[in-house]
């Protein structure tokens, strides 16, 4: 056919690609987790493109120059593209958190990173995570002596994001308590919650620790936002309710996880279109990931209250939506009882501002704490002035947090962390707080 070997045709065809290859990189790294490096693809096809048009002008020296020449930019970003695929992969394989069959994903055994946070060139942390060999976020000062135990989990302020490992809260109780041979133990995971502690527990995933604990007692540290990560916001185990038992139903996919944030997206102007099209590129990420200006992360959906906060994305009814949250955390309760004969304990960040409903569930988890007779305390009382970090921020201060790492990054800092741990010591060195003697009894 005579349209095919017409130049306009072609022209039209690479114009048509583009899009479609983008469209395509998106729905298989969603569906399968491949990722088909699209601008290396664009970039090939425009090579090829103009090499033919190299090749075809013969006759026209000049043409057949400026065609060589103009090639030579598509070859480039193709092989650009590959090597910092290759290079970013290889970084992010360092990552201390790694895909997991179960859970969705969880830190490595003996792993290290270094994490350091930047913004407008300013050094917001700098900080060195470590795992041990069970792949969990190293506890410095703890004692070996597996006698007895408390055992830390939740999410990321359990896990200690963004500070090193003697900053954590159970590293600071350990070195509490350190006199008294008790073992404290991390089981936290960033973007974890309830419904990753009760994969952890139905699935015997530290079954190996907990049979060295003669006596124990559990800690659970709560923020609001694990509600909305039992719907997969954050990926991870998936539950579903179904006779008023929640029952594990495999992992989240990243298709289901998009959707939810897509719910809360808030720009969609053609300039964030093409932004997030960008994002497929990897010479693009790697030099916006330099600097980040702080102009650009109050762009982001997380910063737009001017701090960081997680999204209202599901818009939850607290009367009627909470069932799944709350069924989860009721199953804990059994399940620690019944094998493990020890109770369970809550933290809860109250006001937490780590999440932009802030104190809009709060209500609602003590009111089910309570009538569940599970043991809870409250940030608002385990440090008097805590609530005035949600005052400040009330009031237009986004610069002076007491007990958060900062503006950009509001998890616990070290002083928080501290503050707790002396909380809890003190619990538990006057006996409000004793372990439980375990016992074997297995789940019906």
């Amino acid at each position: 056919m005579k349209i095919l070997k017409h130049w306009l045709f072609w022209i039209i065809l690479g114009i048509i690609f583009i899009p479609i290859v983008l469209k395509l990189a998106g729905v298989i790294e969603r569906n399968f987790g491949i990722q088909i490096i699209p601008f290396a693809w664009i970039g090939l096809y425009w090579f090829v493109f103009f090499v033919i048009m190299s090749i075809k002008a013969l006759k026209d020296s000049k043409k057949k120059l400026v065609y060589a020449y103009v090639s030579v930019l598509p070859l480039c970003l193709s092989i650009g593209e590959v090597f910092l695929y290759i290079k970013i992969t290889k970084e992010k394989n360092q990552d201390i958190i790694a895909p997991h069959e179960i859970l969705g994903f969880a830190p490595k055994a003996n792993a290290s990173q270094h994490n350091v946070f930047k913004v407008d060139n300013e050094i917001v942390y700098d900080v060195y995570y470590n795992t041990d060999e069970n792949g969990l976020r190293v506890t410095t000062d703890t004692n070996t002596n597996y006698q007895k135990c408390l055992h830390f989990y939740g999410g990321s302020f359990t896990f200690g994001s963004g500070l090193n490992d003697y900053q954590t809260l159970p590293s600071y109780l350990a070195k509490a308590l350190k006199s008294q041979e008790i073992s404290v133990i991390n089981y936290g995971i960033n973007g974890g919650g309830a419904h990753t502690m009760l994969t952890r527990l139905e699935f015997n995933l530290d079954s190996h620790i907990w049979d060295k604990c003669y006596e124990n007692v559990v800690f659970y540290i709560a923020i609001p936002h694990h509600i909305y990560r039992t719907f997969g916001v954050y990926g991870g185990p998936k539950y579903v309710l179904k006779d008023h038992k929640a029952i594990y139903s495999g992992k989240f996919t990243q298709r289901e996880k998009d959707l939810l944030w897509e719910m809360g997206k808030r720009d969609t102007t053609i300039m964030r279109r093409i932004t997030n099209q960008l994002d497929k590129s990897f010479i693009y990420e790697i030099f916006v990931d330099k600097n980040i200006k702080s102009s650009t992360l109050l762009e982001d959906i997380r910063y737009h209250n001017g701090y960081f906060s997680n999204p209202n994305l599901l818009h939850l009814n607290t009367t009627t939506d909470l069932d799944l949250y709350f069924t989860i955390l009721s199953q804990i309760l059994d399940f620690l009882d019944q094998k493990y004969n020890t109770e369970l304990i809550v933290i809860l960040w109250d006001n937490d501002m780590h999440a932009e409903f802030l104190d809009k569930y709060d209500e609602a988890i003590k009111t089910f704490l309570s009538n569940n007779h599970i043991r809870f305390y409250t940030l608002s009382e385990i440090i008097p002035d805590y609530p005035k970090d949600l005052d400040r921020v009330k009031n237009g201060d986004l610069e002076h947090f007491a007990y958060r790492i900062s503006r950009w990054d509001t998890h616990p800092n070290a002083l928080a962390n501290e503050l707790i741990a002396k909380f809890l010591a003190h619990k538990i060195q006057s006996g409000e707080i004793t372990t439980h003697t375990a016992h074997t009894k297995e789940i019906q």
